[in-house]
């Protein structure tokens, strides 16, 4: 009995640990192999050295929230062809910090998706955080929603947002944001 209990203790947190360490290369490798979607080209890797020839000023900001590495690649599929920039962040409330930052910048005309653990569409962009993954994809929507329903069906982890989330009051809350509307006292 005690064996049994160990082994099942020793496979939890093995599989956790795999969960944990999820790579941005697994997730692309999954895609390749279980979907009707192929690379159309080589994937641009970028980390904390060229990060910058990526985003530009913004380096700083996505370094401080704790940017593991990105991947650039362009996808074709049975709907178009889309350009995939999957994020990696260190952990869950690093990703979802990096999925708020894109959102404020294209707060206009947003439309909610129903894509990983929260995701936007901005005309051909779409965005969505799940675990510690952030994925922006560019293209014809009916691709772009196809493909990032793959990418979030091949992400594991815990989609968590940071626990002072939760601490925030309901009140003056702008709906899907952390922005609050502020008014003159009377």
């Amino acid at each position: 009995m005690i064996r049994k209990w160990f082994c099942s203790a020793l496979l939890l947190f093995c599989t956790a640990a795999l969960l944990q360490g999820q790579s941005r290369e697994s997730v692309l490798k999954a895609i390749a192999q279980k979907s009707g979607w192929s690379a159309a080209d080589s994937p641009a890797q970028y980390g904390e050295k060229n990060i910058e020839a990526l985003v530009g000023k913004r380096a700083n900001t996505l370094k401080h929230y704790g940017l593991s590495g990105v991947t650039v690649q362009n996808w074709s599929g049975p709907k178009g062809s889309v350009r995939l920039t999957l994020f990696e962040m260190a952990d869950a409330s690093a990703a979802y910090g990096l999925f708020t930052l894109e959102r404020g910048a294209a707060q206009a005309g947003i439309i909610p998706t129903t894509t990983g653990t929260e995701g936007f569409r901005s005309g051909s962009r779409e965005f969505f955080w799940q675990s510690k993954f952030v994925a922006k994809l560019e293209g014809a929507a009916a691709a772009s929603d196809e493909l990032a329903h793959i990418i979030s069906e091949n992400i594991f982890g815990r989609s968590r947002k940071p626990p002072v989330s939760s601490h925030l009051p309901p009140e003056n809350l702008v709906q899907g944001s952390e922005k609050y509307i502020v008014t003159k006292p009377a």
